[in-house]
């Protein structure tokens, strides 16, 4: 099963391509370090494994990972 630590990188990459106003990017960057604290993105992780398991494209599991 893939890593809590790489669903937390794969999160932050996504948002730092994807955000462009300063202020909201930083906040759901904060969010995404406290969010991580308490959790080990379980259900994220999961759906990982399942889209492995029953997908030819491997490439996308972390993205999937990482919006779950």
């Amino acid at each position: 099963m893939m890593k809590k630590e790489t669903v937390k990188m794969k999160m932050r990459e996504i948002v730092e391509l994807s955000f462009f106003v300063p202020s909201l990017k930083e906040a759901v960057l904060t969010s995404i370090e406290e969010h991580a604290k308490r959790s080990a993105f379980l259900f994220g992780r999961l759906a990982g494994v399942h889209y492995q398991m029953f997908s030819e494209n491997i490439k996308e599991t972390e993205r999937i990972a990482a919006a779950v």
